[in-house]
């Protein structure tokens, strides 16, 4: 089964909308920041973690919410820790940890989804 019909009306939503920040306003910047984000917490890999985190909690919403939070936090966290410095330095992520980023979220997935099919 291909899911090439749900990515391709998005497949090009990031290069497209990054081409907008160039010049623009700060309160442009930000909401082309925020659709990003977004669209970014869309992924597959964020929702098979957050599924995996309220699955795991046997139907306490309450705990599940407050995991959920922290693990937004965190993922925040990790997101402006490195994204300020790349920003303000106008540069980017090397190659290599970018590769290895991409490898550990490939890693991570099907161990959260596992998580989930237990719970």
């Amino acid at each position: 089964m291909s899911l090439e019909p749900l990515f391709s009306p998005v497949e090009h939503l990031d290069e497209w909308l990054t081409g907008y920040f160039e010049g623009a306003p700060l309160a442009v910047a930000l909401g082309l920041a925020l659709v990003l984000g977004l669209r970014h917490a869309s992924d597959p890999d964020h929702l098979v973690a957050v599924t995996s985190l309220m699955a795991s909690d046997d139907a306490d919403s309450r705990r599940a919410a407050r995991l959920g939070a922290w693990w937004g936090l965190g993922h925040a966290a990790m997101l402006l820790a490195i994204g300020l410095p790349l920003i303000a330095f106008k540069s980017e992520l090397p190659t290599w940890l970018e590769g290895g980023a991409d490898k550990a979220v490939g890693v991570s997935t099907p161990r959260s989804a596992a998580r989930a099919r237990r719970s």
